[in-house]
């Protein structure tokens, strides 16, 4: 069980609930630090299984995410969402959609990313359940089925290629994807993989499952899994107050932040874990980001404690104090420079 919100100040402030975000309370809580987790919604809760992840193989729903929340003791958790992230002259100040402030040492973002979908009706609704941004790790779901390839970019034919070794039945729509080179056509028929020339419309969905692609000359092409590339974009728009800027990926597309090996980046007060910062990031890759932020943020107080404990411990033997203990105890007996007139 969580705590109760007791404080609206802290050493470790997270904004961000997924698996990267949840993975950093988990480690920074276990340095004995007052962290905060900043709740929303996440990118995937619609996903039927977590996959590419230890306790997370082949179940019904997502236990990864499931079993951090159950497991961050000690963390006070917040349910909202952040709208804005700045600085003051001591602290990080978070705002939240129903007005409360929250302040910290340091904000760890672990905000992810949005998917940007291509225009084709139903894509939104059936994302994560039957409609996938197939990454290599989707083998064994695409096995026995067929599968339908959404083309829009110029990456299209690879990926049809790829899925191909899974399933023996994809047709690959060109949609808004350029055409096929003479290799690539050589290879698509090699392959024996089916290529649909013309816009797609819709999905078609029929018992809670998809059945086809609707074209938009009305025919349809039956598929039961349909593999698309969405644009991801980083969310960042919390952060404009701070100054930090997305970046257009070089190799994706899409954008996302800048940082560090550890997550850090050009503000000393701000880290970045997760698919914020890294667009091709799988489950294990957040969670372990995650983890490796939360550590470098923990380093980073720790070493600001120690230097403010170090100058603390020299403040009373300062020029204007020893000036003030000699007049108490030497009085008229004093002699050298009255330091306090200098």
């Amino acid at each position: 069980m969580v705590t109760k919100i007791e404080s609206k100040y802290y050493d470790i402030v997270i904004v961000g609930g997924g698996v990267a975000g949840k993975s950093a309370a988990v480690t920074a809580r276990r340095t004995h630090r007052r962290v905060a987790i900043i709740d929303a919604e996440l990118r995937n809760q619609s996903s039927t299984g977590g996959r590419d992840y230890p306790r997370g193989e082949g179940l019904s729903s997502f236990k990864p995410i499931a079993i951090v929340r159950t497991e961050i003791d000690g963390v006070d958790a917040i349910s909202a969402r952040a709208v804005d992230v700045a600085k003051d002259e001591n602290s990080v100040v978070i705002r939240l959609h129903d007005g409360r402030v929250v302040r910290g040492r340091r904000v760890l973002v672990a905000t992810g990313l949005v998917d940007e979908l291509p225009d084709v009706g139903g894509l939104r609704e059936r994302w994560a359940q039957d409609v996938f941004d197939c990454r290599g790790i989707r083998g064994v779901e695409f096995r026995g089925h067929s599968v339908g390839i959404l083309g829009s970019g110029p990456r299209t034919v690879a990926k049809a290629l790829s899925v191909s070794q899974w399933s023996d039945r994809v047709t690959l729509f060109l949609h808004t994807a350029p055409q096929p080179t003479d290799t690539e056509w050589e290879q698509l028929a090699a392959k024996g993989i089916c290529v649909v020339i013309g816009a797609v419309r819709s999905l078609v969905i029929e018992d809670d499952k998809l059945a086809g692609v609707l074209l938009a000359d009305g025919h349809l092409v039956p598929v039961e899994k349909l593999v698309v590339t969405p644009t991801k974009t980083a969310q960042v728009a919390t952060l404009a107050g701070l100054g930090l800027t997305a970046t257009p990926h070089p190799v994706v597309g899409g954008t996302y932040l800048e940082s560090g090996a550890n997550g850090e980046t050009r503000l000393p007060e701000v880290w970045l874990a997760g698919s914020v910062t890294d667009l091709l990031a799988t489950v294990v890759q957040a969670a372990e980001s995650g983890v490796r932020a939360a550590l470098a943020v923990a380093a980073d107080l720790r070493i600001e404690d120690v230097e403010s404990a170090r100058s603390g411990q020299w403040a009373p033997f300062s020029a204007k104090n020893e000036a003030k203990n000699t007049e108490l105890i030497l009085g008229d007996r004093r002699h050298g420079l009255d330091v306090t007139k200098l």
